[in-house]
């Protein structure tokens, strides 16, 4: 469990930002704690998916 903010790397524009998006969460945590390397075009196109918003059961936008 992370207890702290830190900005992390989005490739789809080259900043670091604070983000809950998954696949970012996924790779900072492989790139600075694991010491591995990704993928990152392979990182945005997942963050991307991460991103999508889909109506719930009641017609309400949510992250999917």
């Amino acid at each position: 469990m992370l207890d702290r903010e830190k900005d992390l790397y989005d490739p789809r524009d080259g900043l670091y930002k604070l983000s809950a998006n998954a696949a970012l969460v996924f790779a900072d945590w492989c790139v600075y704690v694991m010491g591995r390397a990704v993928d990152w075009d392979e990182i945005a196109d997942e963050a991307d998916a991460c991103d999508l918003v889909e109506p719930g059961p009641a017609g309400i936008p949510r992250k999917s």
